[in-house]
């Protein structure tokens, strides 16, 4: 279903986050097009589907977010793959994370969704998000994606259970109307040259 101009449509009974990271598979897609089709639907479950919950308490909500790609693959097509993503092998052994795993680095937070047995590496950077803590209350938004290193894993107490992260999947949302347009400050490596990267695989809320 395809929404136009600002009028939102309505997801009923959409499959969950985790479903929807565990149909893709990036071996399929032959052009940058299908890549971003497939990182489209994964968005807008993000961006106005569910949020991320903290010891029960604080509750993060993805603005803005960032899709990456690597197949590490031999005959893979290569304008597909970044170039500069932090997780990925060859050139040094890299294990693979389990789907909806975390991986912290010095840009940000990215949310995994890797596949061993197909070698390819997937994940997305949120970029932008609002928050709302209950402990202290504070409500506010952040765009700077460095920032969610403190605002996930921080002011949360490690006694007794310890500090648990979990995704919320929303049961039924009005999708609004979504941004889309390369990703900020991104560079690749074509011919040994470093050029601008033009895919298509930023997503945000206007």
């Amino acid at each position: 279903m395809e929404h136009k101009g600002k009028v939102p449509y309505f997801a009923i009974n959409m499959k969950t986050l985790l479903q929807l990271l565990q149909d893709f598979d990036g071996t399929k897609a032959t052009c940058v097009d299908d890549l971003t089709d497939n990182f489209k639907e994964i968005a807008e479950r993000v961006l106005f589907g569910g949020h991320f919950e903290i010891n029960d308490k604080t509750e993060i909500f993805p603005t803005d977010i960032e899709f990456y790609y690597f197949n590490e693959n031999a005959d893979s097509i290569k304008e597909l793959n970044d170039s500069r993503m932090y997780h990925k092998g060859p050139e040094e052994e890299v294990p693979y994370f389990p789907i909806m795993s975390f991986y912290p680095h010095k840009s940000g937070v990215d949310l995994t969704f890797e596949n061993e047995e197909k070698k390819f590496r997937a994940s997305f950077l949120i970029r932008a998000y609002t928050y709302k803590y209950y402990n202290p209350d504070v409500e506010d938004s952040s765009e700077k994606p460095t920032h969610l290193w403190e605002d996930m894993f921080g002011y949360h107490s490690i006694c007794g259970k310890g500090i648990t992260i979990k995704w919320i999947d929303a049961p039924d949302y009005a999708i609004a109307e979504m941004g889309n347009g390369t990703r900020i400050n991104l560079n690749t490596d074509v011919d040994k040259k470093i050029v601008k990267d033009n895919k298509p695989w930023r997503f945000y809320k206007k």
